[in-house]
């Protein structure tokens, strides 16, 4: 189980991906995109839960989430957003951030459908062409 965690910031597209950088938290555009602007917000360390947290790595944790809601709120002014933490696959503390969308967005010459709106996000579902995935980072900015 261990090496599947040394190497979730990798499965999640590594440094090209990364968009915010923190001292315990970094984010990173999720490689697919089932909504416009997904991104997936992980743990520098492994943990399993959210007991297991330091209080620096909970201050760290809602400085990431203002600046990912901040930046996402700029680039595409999303209409709601939604966390999950699943970890069904990756037992490493990580969470999916999905900005929702009532109607199609147009962005970087793609098409950005929500088709869960306004249900639970559709996983399965979502763009995955390089293009796209590069556009959504340059929109959300570089590590910080």
């Amino acid at each position: 189980m261990a090496a599947a965690c040394c190497d979730i910031l990798e499965k999640f597209g590594g440094e090209e991906a990364r968009f915010i950088s923190g001292d315990h938290w970094v984010v990173q555009v999720r490689p697919k995109q089932a909504t416009l602007g997904a991104s997936v917000l992980l743990l520098r360390r492994h943990a399993t839960s959210l007991a297991g947290l330091s209080e620096a790595e909970l201050i760290g944790f809602g400085r990431a989430v203002d600046e990912l809601e901040r930046r996402l709120r700029s680039a595409f002014d999303y209409d709601k957003i939604n966390y999950l933490m699943l970890m069904m696959v990756d037992p490493h503390l990580h969470f999916h951030v999905l900005p929702r969308y009532a109607k199609t967005r147009s962005f970087a010459g793609f098409e950005w459908p929500d088709p869960g709106w306004p249900k639970p996000p559709d996983l399965q579902r979502g763009l995955e062409d390089p293009r796209a995935l590069e556009a959504v980072r340059r929109a959300l900015g570089t590590t910080s």
